[in-house]
């Protein structure tokens, strides 16, 4: 099962939340996305941040983006 994580107490990422997210991000196609456009390319993130929230991980985009 997923594990929750707080942005203010945890500041690492788990092997299982990143695993998770660059699941998403291969089966979103991010890759196609990056066109260097910074609207486009945060549209992206913001659709995996998403579907980590709906599996219990709270990271905002801009978290998703650095870690990827």
């Amino acid at each position: 099962m997923a594990r929750k994580t707080s942005t203010r107490s945890q500041h690492f990422w788990a092997d299982e939340e990143t695993d998770f997210m660059l699941i998403q991000l291969k089966e979103l196609n991010v890759l196609k996305c990056m066109d260097g456009r910074r609207t486009r390319n945060g549209e992206a993130f913001k659709r995996v941040q998403e579907r980590m929230a709906s599996a219990g991980y709270t990271r905002t985009p801009e978290q998703i983006r650095g870690r990827w």
